[in-house]
């Protein structure tokens, strides 16, 4: 039986590097004993056939269980200031809360009057859909056999492919919502300062009068800081990290750029930025279930090549400031 407490830790670690000593090798070379284990075979041996179709499930669970815990880390890395993730298990549905720090509208009123337009107290509620996202890789028989597949390696590209196509729904989800928004809270044409600062009085107060940041691609701060003038260690910063991280008060944060499914186009161009509520996560991302991890018999194809597709149920939602 596979120790999804102990594979879920080991590939934690893993993931921010940790000098990790399981079962006394290393961390990666405890994943690949575990699939090892589980088939029967040494370290470095090749895959015996039967062995493989006997046992696969196991390393399908193994996999499976790596990829959400390295999936989840990934994510909140990136986008942790400006999304709230939930996982949840197959079937359930979390209730995502928006809260309306609008003002209240004060009115004059005479004496013995209660006549007030009502206003309602709170936000609303929301619950994010799910759908199934899937990709499929695959391997030469024979090289597969061998014992030349990095099953971390082959972990670390699912997620971070996952990760990818979330990235990629998040800027999609920023970009439909653009056309929702209220005029002041918008703006296009040639950047100018004084309309990014309209924007961002206009979201401030909106939000009940919290500070907000403007994010954006790293060229794309670049492009409203690069003429600054700056001091010594302000040149310094912009040095190492490409740009200012304030601009008249205003905390600038870089997003990270992803590629659009099967091309090098990126998903977020260079001339977009977005105003948010500071500490207000805007975004909704629901990973629901495991993720499944399954594979196609080689010598069912004509090609002698192994399949694996891995599937992950999710739902991504950008919520309105």
């Amino acid at each position: 039986m596979v120790d999804k407490n102990g594979l879920t830790k080991l590939a934690t670690d893993l993931y921010h590097g940790r000098n990790v000593n399981f079962d006394g090798v290393s961390g990666d070379e405890a994943l690949r004993n575990m699939v090892g284990d589980v088939l029967g075979i040494e370290p470095g041996s090749k895959i015996d056939y039967y062995s493989w179709e006997a046992n696969k499930l196991e390393v399908f669970q193994i996999l499976s269980v790596a990829i959400d815990a390295v999936l989840p880390l990934r994510l909140e890395s990136q986008f942790d200031s400006i999304a709230d993730f939930r996982t949840v298990e197959l079937g359930d549905a979390q209730k995502f809360e928006i809260q309306d720090n609008s003002l209240l509208r004060i009115g004059r009123v005479s004496a013995g009057n209660q006549s007030l337009q009502r206003q309602q107290l709170f936000g609303k509620s929301f619950t994010v859909p799910t759908d199934w996202y899937g990709g499929k890789v695959y391997a030469e028989f024979e090289r597969f056999m061998s014992g030349r597949v990095d099953w971390k390696g082959l972990v670390d590209r699912v997620a971070a492919s996952f990760e990818n196509k979330i990235q990629t729904e998040i800027y999609n989800g920023f970009a439909q919502s653009y056309d929702e928004l209220r005029a002041t809270r918008k703006a296009t044409g040639t950047y100018e300062e004084d309309k990014l600062f309209d924007v961002a009085e206009h979201i401030g107060v909106a939000s009940g009068g919290k500070p907000v940041a403007v994010y954006g691609t790293r060229k794309a701060l670049r492009k409203i800081t690069k003429d600054l003038p700056l001091s010594d260690s302000m040149k310094d910063e912009r040095n190492k990290v490409g740009f200012v991280d304030t601009l008249g008060g205003l905390d600038l944060f870089a997003l990270p750029q992803a590629y659009k499914a099967g091309t090098e186009k990126f998903a977020i161009d260079d001339d977009t930025l977005l105003v948010l509520p500071q500490g207000e996560k805007i975004v909704a991302v629901v990973l629901e279930g495991q993720a499944i991890v399954n594979d196609t018999d080689a010598l069912a194809r004509t090609d002698l090549q192994n399949e694996f597709v891995t599937l992950k149920k999710m739902g991504i939602q950008v919520g309105q400031v």
